[in-house]
């Protein structure tokens, strides 16, 4: 196979459970039911949701909002007609366990359609943040490869140094619309951008090529833009540190000296035989602190400390 042929790639998402069960659904039940005009009708004007194509495309979910709205659907009412069926199978049973059952199957469907409905836009989010995150390790490469090359070719180098993948993800797209549809790289960049859940990539990328298209510096550009992150990131760094000051603070009050000050409590009461309880709990108090509630409290605090700090410090690599 040919050079030329080995670089061009096919962009591929990777299918998720959802999608996979979008995809059943709608090709099983769904275009059955969007081939009725009456139904089609009343599916337009009370389900259909025509944002969600952009949402979908920023979640990198292979899907058409017609696919997973009727997906959305077909799952619901089969939900909603399974508690039906269940409340005239258990007719002969007493009132209270319908209503509670009744009641709980309306829990369900709503929560499914919730999470149904809301999951693109979850996503979405989680990729914009991600992509954020991974800006402040891809933007020194790109610096160093802008002072020899263009930008052609920075984009095709630097796509092989990306090991986060939420933002290697959005080079795929621009890869793909310039190797396997043969646009040239700035309209490959608007094009991949349209879809970015990301509006700081977005913002830099758009701005690469405006500088591009007018014989401007590149280098410079991202020498500006990196400077100004750094120090973004110093004054997120500093507020980081103020809250892990405050949250050591908590710490050394809440699980340190408390437990410490508890437990020579408790033997000062015990030694004194200040109460009946004390003397004959035999420190069973302290046992239950000690074995059961200290470390679940320890690993909250541990959660809360990884947390807290910014996720372009906790951003794994996929490589």
């Amino acid at each position: 196979m040919a050079q030329k042929d080995k670089d061009k790639i096919s962009y591929e998402i990777e299918d998720t459970l959802l999608v996979k069960y979008c995809h059943f659904l709608y090709n099983i039940v769904g275009k059955k039911l969007l081939s009725n005009k009456k139904f089609k009708i009343f599916f337009e004007n009370n389900i259909y949701n025509k944002k969600y194509e952009g949402i979908l495309k920023k979640a990198n979910m292979k899907l058409i909002p017609e696919e997973y709205f009727i997906s959305i659907y077909i799952t619901l009412s089969a939900l909603f007609s399974i508690v039906i069926l269940s409340i005239f199978f258990f007719i002969f049973i007493n009132s209270a366990f319908l209503v509670f059952l009744f009641y709980l199957g309306i829990l369900a469907v709503t929560g499914v359609g919730i999470f149904m409905y809301n999951y693109p836009v979850v996503i979405a989010k989680t990729r914009g943040d991600e992509i954020d995150a991974a800006i402040p390790y891809v933007l020194p490469y790109m610096k160093i490869l802008a002072k020899e090359l263009n930008l052609s070719k920075i984009i095709e180098i630097i796509d092989e140094f990306l090991i986060y993948k939420e933002i290697h993800e959005e080079f795929k797209k621009i890869k793909y619309y310039s190797n396997f549809l043969g646009y040239d790289i700035h309209s490959s960049i608007r094009e991949a951008m349209l879809s970015c859940p990301s509006k700081q990539l977005s913002d830099i990328m758009n701005d690469l090529v405006t500088i591009s298209n007018s014989g401007g510096d590149i280098y410079k550009y991202l020498e500006r833009k990196l400077s100004n992150l750094n120090e973004e990131i110093d004054a997120i760094e500093k507020k980081n540190l103020d809250t892990l000051m405050i949250y050591s603070q908590i710490y050394v009050v809440l699980l340190l000296i408390s437990p410490l000050f508890f437990t020579i409590m408790n033997s000062v009461l015990n030694l004194l035989e200040f109460t009946s309880t004390s003397n004959g709990g035999n420190g069973t108090e302290m046992i239950v602190m000690l074995l059961f509630i200290l470390p679940f409290l320890y690993i909250g605090f541990m959660m809360l400390i990884f947390y807290s700090k910014p996720l372009y410090s906790r951003l794994k690599p996929f490589k």
